[in-house]
């Protein structure tokens, strides 16, 4: 988002005389000091560089010729020779107000800022009453990021000139930088009732108004300025991104491609098209973007921040920490640099290193709230369950309208077993939920007594957050009659994991005369025989942990894989993302049902007039409905539950077909946590069903209660995997040119 800055430049301004006018044919017998200011004033600057470079040689102390070719230096940009001009003015005259200007903006372009704020603090001390040094010295606090004092600064000139337009910009700038967009846009508007015409304001207060979500107001502000300067890229790049948060993104990307037909070069408008696309998950394309971006101004942060961004979601993590650390070494107090950097080490499992990263973050702002959520995550993955949980707290007093912190509070709080004002909780989750103001996790929805239509609403919308426009891939699936089924299993988990432990012997017994088994692996390598026996157990195995989604779906088309398995799903570690859109002619993704079976699967050709192919797989003999595969049971030491379906039939289950869990370390001191149950109305209703003592079931992540778990509801799912594939009406071959993505 492209700023407006103030009108300081920091010249000096020669007045003219009381006539106005000059004769263009003066002509001097002999250059003297005096002469060259009447050229300088006429706007001659090489004949008066000349008289003053003539004054010099004749005397190198003359202190006007000294401090007026520093101007003319300082104008022509060459700093660093006016501030050597100055310099020497200064010494022969210490207490000259104009030399002391100008060395002030000289020391600016040099990015001298301590020096220029010295030098503020001797003009100030000269003439306390100067607005003009005031004004000045509240700049350079601002170049410092010193912005509550340059707030204060700015105050004091009001304070002394209530008109001043420039002042009372700049003061909305700096509340801006505090992140005070409330009170900045009401400066602005301030800014606008004085001066209407005034487009930085009205830039400004578009940007704040975007800041505090207030999209479709900062879009009538940028439309408003466009009207006014229809060429303005800045303008459309701010209109992009308007556009771009409105979920309007085509119009955005049409805003950001007029400013670059404008401007090809233009940074701001390369940046916003590259987030647009980001936001499209078209990452490559939004890589290119960032990186044109950065080509342009190689010391630009936010083209290399969002470039490691880009390179994150395409898994090149190696670049995307080269890019950071480009960025970090150019500014090394980016809060959105080290954010990115440390979700970046989160996704590849380095989590000590992810929290260092965001401790130096909060070093610099204590009360980020996206760092403060990200830090969260990675102490929950360190075990640290209950500094995980302060610290989402904290982040929801800083932000309430945080989209994510309260789904992970929710979730956190039952890993601790906090049952303390469970009740309280339950009815802020549902406020939240209603409101649409929080976005959940469907298995953390499953926890809560959430009914089936709301569950699957809040599932939808927390898809559309996390899968915001997954670009579909299309490619013609060639029928292959009388070949083997090509079955393709996808999992973060070929490891030392449950998921591996309970499913490697079914890989092993597929049935080879008619299934091709793939294995596509998505999570760490951990080198272990459970890894090396997986392996083993596929026809076929690829590991795209480090491929993008993209990669890893066009490798699925490649392989031509009749039926793909996610035994993630939404899940941790998940990447729903990765599979091929639902396109014509792609892998249609049918979604699972809650306990990890499926029920009827279609395979439907691209005529729905004709006769259709079924695939069945049964998970048991009885209904869906009254299957009870151990829903109804819930462990206290993981603090996860799972709600069974919502149905007379399984309310009225016997306890005795529920099965249930155990934990050695609590059976014996509460044999009644382990009652199998089955699922109550409310989630408090079940924590006291169990009578569970508070905080008495906190354990570790070594407590082996969360395995026996996973065994038991994963025996619903090992059976249906085992039962084979039927085909009523049709030969057993696929004979269709649709694809399953289960």
């Amino acid at each position: 988002m492209t700023w407006s800055v103030g009108p300081y430049e920091g010249c000096y301004h020669l007045s003219r005389g009381a006539g106005g006018g000059y004769r263009q044919d003066i002509r001097f017998t002999m250059p003297t000091i005096d002469q060259g200011k009447a050229l300088h004033r006429m706007g001659r600057i090489a004949e008066a560089e000349a008289v003053y470079r003539s004054v010099l040689a004749r005397d190198p102390r003359q202190f006007d010729a000294l401090h007026l070719l520093g101007l003319i230096r300082y104008q022509q940009g060459r700093a660093g020779e006016a501030h050597e001009l100055l310099s020497q003015a200064i010494k022969l005259r210490p207490r000259s107000p104009q030399a002391l200007a100008i060395l002030i903006a000289a020391l600016l372009a040099l990015g001298r800022l301590e020096e220029a704020l010295a030098a503020c603090d001797r003009l100030i001390a000269l003439d306390p009453r100067d607005l003009d040094a005031l004004y000045n010295r509240a700049v350079v606090l601002s170049r410092l990021r010193r912005f509550d004092d340059a707030l204060l600064a700015f105050e004091k000139v009001l304070a002394r000139d209530g008109g001043s337009v420039d002042a009372l910009f700049e003061r909305g700038n700096m509340l801006a930088a505090l992140s005070r967009f409330d009170e900045a846009a009401a400066c602005y508007e301030a800014v606008l009732k004085k001066a209407p015409a005034h487009l930085g304001a009205l830039t400004n207060r578009g940007n704040a108004l975007a800041r505090l979500g207030a999209h479709a107001d900062a879009l009538a502000c940028y439309e408003e300025l466009l009207t006014a300067r229809p060429g303005d890229v800045n303008a459309l790049s701010n209109r992009g991104i308007a556009l771009k948060d409105l979920g309007r993104y085509e119009e955005a990307m049409a805003s950001c491609e007029r400013a670059l037909n404008i401007d090809p070069n233009s940074v701001a408008a390369l940046i916003t098209r590259g987030n647009v696309l980001a936001k499209l998950s078209r990452y490559e394309e939004a890589l290119a973007s960032f990186e044109r971006a950065a080509a342009v101004d190689p010391r630009d942060v936010d083209a290399l921040n969002n470039r490691g961004f880009a390179l994150t979601q395409l898994r090149r993590f190696g670049d995307a920490f080269a890019s950071f650390d480009r960025a970090l070494a150019i500014d090394p107090a980016n809060i959105g640099v080290l954010d990115n950097r440390g979700a970046a080490l989160l996704a590849i499992n380095r989590f000590e290193d992810a929290l260092a990263t965001f401790d130096r973050a909060l070093a610099l702002k204590p009360d980020d709230a996206e760092t403060l959520y990200h830090r969260a995550h990675a102490l929950a993955n360190l075990g640290r369950y209950e500094e995980a949980v302060s610290a989402w707290e904290r982040v929801l007093a800083i932000d309430p309208g945080h989209p994510h912190a309260l789904g992970a509070l929710a979730f956190y709080r039952l890993m601790l077993c906090d049952w303390s004002r469970a009740e309280e909780f339950e009815a802020r989750l549902k406020r939240a939920l209603e409101d649409e103001r929080a976005v959940v996790e469907p298995f953390t929805l499953l926890a809560y007594p959430i009914g089936p239509a709301d569950q699957l609403r809040h599932t939808r919308r927390f898809v559309r957050h996390r899968l915001a426009a997954v670009p579909r891939l299309a490619q013609a699936h060639k029928a292959r009659v009388g070949e083997k089924i090509r079955l393709a299993y996808l999992s973060a988990d070929f490891r030392n994991h449950a998921t591996a432990w309970l499913a490697a012997e079914l890989f092993e017994l597929h049935d080879r005369s008619r299934f091709e088994v793939l294995g596509v692996s998505y999570g760490v390598d951990d080198g272990s025989e459970t890894r090396r026996r997986l392996v083993a157990a596929f026809d076929q195995f690829h590991d795209v942990a480090l491929r993008s989604d993209r990669e890893a779906a066009e490798l699925l088309l490649d392989l031509d894989v009749d039926i793909a398995v996610d035994l993630k799903g939404h899940t941790e570690h998940g990447r729903p993302a990765m599979p091929p859109g639902a396109g014509a002619g792609e892998l249609p993704r049918l979604s699972r049902d809650n306990g990890g079976g499926f029920h009827r699967l279609r395979i439907g050709g691209p005529d729905r007039s004709a006769a259709r192919s079924t695939a069945v797989v049964q998970r048991d003999d009885r209904p869906p409905a009254k299957l009870l595969s151990s829903k109804a049971a819930y462990c206290g030491c993981s603090g996860r539950a799972r709600q069974q379906r919502a149905t007379s039939a399984t309310r009225r289950a016997p306890a005795a077909s529920i099965p249930h869990v155990s934990c050695s370390r609590q059976k014996r001191r509460y044999p009644s946590i382990w009652r199998a149950t089955a699922w109550p109305t409310s989630s408090s209703t079940i924590f006291r069903s169990m009578r569970i003592p508070r905080r008495a079931t906190r354990f570790g992540s070594g407590c082996r209660c969360s395995r026996a778990w996973e065994r038991v509801s994963s025996a619903a799912w090992l059976r249906a995997c085992s039962m084979p594939l039927a085909f009523p009406n049709s030969s057993p071959a696929v004979s269709t040119n649709t694809k399953l993505w289960l």
